[in-house]
């Protein structure tokens, strides 16, 4: 299930890039930067995007940038693991992946669970190692694993990208090259 990324088949998941949580994070700057790009590149390949925020009451909204990038409103939730809200799982179901492409934070929390979930669920799972964070590097390295002792795939945006275009003679491939230069 966790084969070659298709981006007919996959949706990327941004998981609660919030400010109040986000400053606090390792390397939280590459991690705002990466998911914005591969953001961008979802909308070159025509990929669909859902992206939640944590408790917004308490903890505040989305990354700006990140929320213009997406162009969509985010899914409320409390619960760490995001198929935890019912709003989630339609929203997934309702696009039919395959394949779940997550990035956020933490990767320790919501992301690992959600990843957890997703593989018991059936899902091909694969994690943007660029573009997730934690208040420390060690919390990452630990998620990340857990996540491939299940099956998850660690990748990074421009080797996901590369994966997903397949082939510099596709269309596709000139119209992401701005992202990778």
């Amino acid at each position: 299930m966790t084969g070659r990324l298709e981006s007919e088949e996959t949706l990327f998941v941004i998981i609660d890039i919030q400010d109040t949580l986000l400053k606090k994070c390792h390397e939280w700057e590459r991690m705002v930067e990466r998911s914005i790009v591969f953001s961008q590149f979802c909308h070159v390949v025509n990929m669909p995007i859902v992206m939640t925020e944590q408790y917004p009451k308490g903890l505040g909204r989305t990354n700006l940038q990140v929320m213009e990038a997406v162009g969509e409103d985010p899914v409320p939730k409390t619960t760490f693991n995001c198929f935890g809200e019912e709003e989630f799982v339609r929203a997934v179901e309702a696009h039919g992946p395959k394949t779940l492409l997550l990035a956020g934070i933490e990767a320790h929390v919501c992301v690992l669970q959600t990843a957890l979930d997703a593989i018991r669920r059936g899902y091909g799972v694969h994690v943007l190692e660029d573009a997730c964070s934690s208040r420390a590097d060690w919390m990452v390295q630990n998620a990340y694993k857990q996540m491939t002792q299940v099956g998850v795939v660690v990748t990074n945006t421009e080797s996901a990208m590369f994966e997903m275009v397949g082939d510099s003679a596709d269309p596709m491939f000139k119209r992401m090259l701005f992202l990778v230069k």
